[in-house]
C-alpha cells in the first residue's frame, strides 16, 4: 500500500458496533474455532495445558486387597472360632504378597497387600497383644480397615473430561494409576504487540509525554501463570506503513496477536482503522467501564485481539475477554472459561443513569465481624496502584443501585492469576 493511501485513513465510526457484554460473549464463542491439534507431553510439562481428549483409568485400583490402616491382619471367620490368633509374621507397604498360616494374625502398615487367607484389619489402637497373641478380634466388622480392588478407582473410570485445564490435583490423579503422559492441546503461539510512541521500557531514562511499558509484563505474566503458554512481545510506534507491514507478517507466524494501543476512533488509533483492510474485523464499544473499544480480527491464520492502551483496560479486556478467546481456541470446557464469581456485601453506595456495566475495584474489610467489599479511592483506567492494592472487582449492572450490606458479584484476584 502507498503511503497516499494513508492519507484518507480516518476514525472508523459507522462500523463499530454497541453491544453489551454478554452479548459480545456470545459472539466470540460464535466466531472463534478451536486449534485441532494435539501432542502427548510429561506430566512434568502438563500443568495449565488443555486436555485434548478424555482420559480413563487404565486399572483397578487398589488392583488387590490392601490396609487402610496400620494394624493387624486376620482371617474374620477363623476369628469366629478362635479366640487368640497367634502373631506371625509382618507385612509392609510394597512387600510381595505374604500367605497367613491357619489361626494367625500378622502385623500389617497402611498400604500393605493383605495376605492371603486374610480378610480383615483390627486397628493398631484397638488391638490386644499378650505374649505374642492377638486376643478378641471377633469383634471387628468383617472387612475393617481393607480397600478391595477398585475401591478407588474402577478400570475404565472417567479421570480427567476433555477441555480440563490441568491443575496439580490432576496431574496427581494421572501419576497415581500409572499415566506418566498426557494428550493435549497443541500450544497456540501468541504475539503481544504493544503500540504507541509514547511508549518506553522499564530501565530507560524518562522523559516528558513517555510512558512506561506496563502492558507487556502484566499481559505476558497472566498468560504465562492461567495458561502456561510463553509470548513473544514487539513494540511498535503509531507508523500505519510499519503497522500494517507489521500485522501481514506476524499473522503468517502466530495463532493469536495481542495489541495494545490503537483501539479507539481517534484519528491516530491505526490499529483499528487497519484492520478492515487486513482480513475480517469486528469492531464493538461493549456497553462497560472499563475497557469499552474492542476489536477482533481474521488476518491470515492468526486471531487478532486488539485491546485498549491503557493499562487497568488492557488488563480488564485481557481477564474478560482475552481470557475467553485463548480458552476457546484451545477448546477448553465451559466450566474452565466462566468467570469464578461469588457475592459478599457491599461497604459502599453506587448508582449511576448510564447504560454500562461498570467493573469496580474494591478490598475486603471487616465491619462489625462481617466481610464487606470496599471501594478502592482511584478507579481510573491508568491507576494501577488501586489495582495492585485492590483484592478484586465487583461487576454492577448498568443501572444497578447498591447500599451498604447489598450483596454484590465479586470476582478474587487470586483465583484468576492476577
Amino acid at each position: 500500500m502507498w503511503l497516499a493511501e494513508f492519507t484518507s485513513l480516518k476514525p472508523m465510526r459507522s462500523n463499530t458496533v454497541e453491544i453489551g457484554y454478554e452479548a459480545l460473549l456470545k459472539q466470540l464463542d460464535s466466531l472463534i474455532t478451536p486449534h485441532k491439534n494435539k501432542r502427548l507431553l510429561s506430566l512434568e510439562k502438563a500443568l495449565h495445558k488443555i486436555t485434548a481428549q478424555a482420559v480413563y483409568a487404565p486399572m483397578d485400583w487398589p488392583t488387590a486387597p490392601i490396609s487402610a490402616m496400620d494394624g493387624y491382619a486376620f482371617n474374620w471367620q477363623q476369628a469366629q472360632t478362635t479366640t487368640d490368633l497367634i502373631l506371625d509374621g509382618a507385612c509392609g507397604a510394597g512387600a510381595p504378597h505374604q500367605t497367613l498360616p491357619q489361626n494367625s494374625a500378622c502385623r500389617i502398615s497402611t498400604g500393605a497387600l493383605l495376605p492371603h487367607n486374610a480378610d480383615t484389619v483390627i486397628t493398631q489402637e484397638n488391638a490386644l497383644i499378650e505374649r505374642g497373641v492377638l486376643k478378641h478380634a471377633a469383634s471387628v466388622q468383617q472387612g475393617a480397615h481393607v480397600k478391595q480392588i477398585g475401591s478407588d478407582l474402577a478400570k475404565g473410570r472417567l479421570l480427567i473430561k476433555a477441555g480440563e485445564r490441568l491443575k496439580p490435583r490432576h496431574l496427581a490423579l494421572l501419576a497415581s494409576v500409572g499415566i506418566h503422559q498426557v494428550s493435549v492441546k497443541t500450544d497456540l503461539k501468541i504475539l503481544l504487540l504493544n503500540t504507541g510512541n509514547e511508549v518506553i521500557e522499564p530501565g530507560e531514562p524518562h522523559s516528558q509525554g513517555k510512558t512506561y511499558n506496563a502492558n507487556r509484563y502484566g499481559l505476558t505474566a497472566y498468560i504465562q501463570s492461567v495458561f502456561g503458554l510463553s509470548c513473544d512481545t514487539q513494540c511498535l510506534a503509531d507508523d500505519p506503513l510499519q503497522l500494517q507491514q507489521a500485522l501481514m507478517d506476524y499473522a503468517e507466524q502466530y495463532d493469536l496477536i495481542l495489541t495494545t494501543g490503537g483501539s479507539s476512533v481517534g484519528s491516530r488509533d491505526y490499529i483499528r482503522q487497519l484492520l478492515p483492510r487486513l482480513g475480517q474485523s469486528y469492531h464493538w464499544h461493549v456497553q462497560m467501564k472499563p475497557a469499552k473499544p474492542l476489536s477482533l480480527a481474521k488476518i491470515h491464520q492468526a486471531w487478532l485481539l486488539a485491546l485498549p492502551g491503557n493499562p487497568v483496560a488492557a488488563l480488564v479486556s485481557m481477564l474478560l475477554f482475552g481470557r475467553r478467546v485463548i480458552y476457546r481456541l484451545l477448546a477448553a470446557d465451559d466450566s474452565a472459561i466462566e468467570l469464578p464469581y461469588c457475592e459478599y456485601p457491599a461497604d459502599f453506595s453506587w448508582f449511576k443513569t448510564d447504560n454500562k456495566m461498570h467493573w469496580l475495584l474494591v478490598s475486603r474489610c471487616l465491619v462489625a465481624g462481617q466481610i464487606r467489599l470496599q471501594l478502592q479511592d482511584q478507579q481510573g483506567s491508568s491507576h494501577l496502584l488501586s489495582l495492585s492494592e485492590a483484592d478484586g472487582w465487583v461487576q454492577l449492572n448498568a443501572g444497578q443501585n447498591v447500599k451498604p450490606g447489598d450483596y454484590v458479584k465479586f470476582i478474587v484476584f487470586d483465583q484468576l492469576g492476577l
